[in-house]
């Protein structure tokens, strides 16, 4: 969707249907939550295009039940490839996106 919006954008700025966008800029202060089924391909594909100090834990409570919420993260958290990342996802990136 980032190189979609970046293509689109500039056709649309070019047309005066729009400012121009510098979009990986722009991008670069998004934060994302990996709430739902995050991995293995959609936490993978974020994490090609956003760094993981933008992605943050959101479980979708009070939507999913705790029990739902708490399988999706222990689904999670059984992966060994997210260790490092699940660390910063739950806690250091909050903290900086709320500026704490």
């Amino acid at each position: 969707m980032l190189q979609r919006f970046a293509g689109v954008s500039g056709i649309l700025a070019s047309m005066g249907m729009m400012e121009s966008v510098d979009v990986q800029k722009e991008f670069a202060n998004l934060y994302f939550d990996i709430a739902g089924d995050p991995e293995p391909v959609a936490l993978d594909m974020l994490l090609s295009v956003a760094g993981e100090d933008k992605i943050v834990y959101g479980s979708d409570f009070p939507h999913s039940s705790a029990k739902v919420v708490l399988a999706k993260k222990k689904h999670l958290e059984e992966s060994p490839r997210y260790e490092q990342l699940l660390r910063k996802v739950y806690g250091e990136n909050e903290k900086k996106c709320l500026g704490k």
